[in-house]
């Protein structure tokens, strides 16, 4: 499955992990740095904070998330 398509959706028996950390724009920079893509762009989520989800360079997706507990 091509990651260049307009939305990105995973297939439904493929397992998602998110990591936790402390800027979703800085974490981005990295991911892509050392040949992962970002899938869907940040944004924020009410209730729950700010998060974007990647791919690693074979196509493994995750979410990094800031959770707006994570502010205090």
């Amino acid at each position: 499955m091509p990651l260049e398509r307009e939305r990105f959706v995973p297939p439904a028996n493929q397992e998602n992990g998110w990591i936790e950390v402390a800027s979703v724009a800085k974490t981005l920079k990295p991911v892509e740095k050392l040949g992962g893509k970002v899938v869907v762009p940040a944004m924020k989520v009410p209730g729950v904070g700010e998060l974007a989800c990647c791919a690693d360079p074979d196509g493994l997706v995750f979410a990094v998330v800031r959770c707006e507990t994570s502010e205090k």
